[in-house]
C-alpha cells in the first residue's frame, strides 16, 4: 500500500508526523510512503525508512498550496 502525505512546511510538524508513520508500519506492514514537501525541508521525510520518494515544491506567490500546476505534478506521481 502507498501512501501521499501533503505536509509542506513547518519543521516541527513534518518531526511530529514521522511516529505516526512509524505506527502505521506497525499496523501495516508493507505500507510505503510518498511525501509532497517545501524544497526547505526535503531531508526531512527521508529521515524514515518506509519514505520511498519525495516530491519537492517551491511555494511562492501568497503561499497558494493547490494551484493547477502542484496538482498536476502531484497527479503524475
Amino acid at each position: 500500500m502507498r501512501v501521499l502525505i501533503i505536509k509542506l512546511t513547518s519543521m516541527g510538524d513534518l518531526m511530529h508526523a514521522l511516529p505516526a508513520l512509524t505506527d502505521a508500519a506497525k499496523q501495516i506492514p508493507n505500507i510505503e510512503f510518498d511525501w509532497v514537501v517545501d524544497e526547505n525541508f526535503s531531508e526531512v521525510p527521508l529521515w524514515h525508512p518506509k519514505v520511498k520518494s519525495v516530491l519537492l515544491l517551491t511555494i511562492v506567490v501568497g503561499k497558494r498550496i493547490f494551484s493547477l500546476q502542484v496538482y498536476k505534478r502531484v497527479k503524475k506521481h
